[in-house]
């Protein structure tokens, strides 16, 4: 399971990493947070790493990347 959509400065963040233990599931540890570039980037018809290649959102979706890739081997 991948937390999207997140806000990182909030306590809901780790109120639902926590509920998410209820489910027999993996959890990715990096969340995708709620960032303007995903909006920004999506209108021009971008990724986020396109619009900002050294920008948060671009690198935590690589570590997201990173881990599916990981778990599926």
């Amino acid at each position: 399971m991948i937390i999207n959509k997140a806000n990182p400065k909030s306590i809901a963040l780790t109120a639902a990493r926590a509920a998410m233990t209820a489910f027999p599931l993996p959890l990715c540890p990096q969340a995708l947070t709620s960032l303007l570039v995903h909006s920004y980037s999506a209108a021009e018809g971008q990724a986020p790493q396109e619009r900002e290649p050294d920008g948060k959102a671009a690198k935590e979706i690589e570590a997201v990347w990173s881990w599916v890739k990981g778990f599926l081997g």
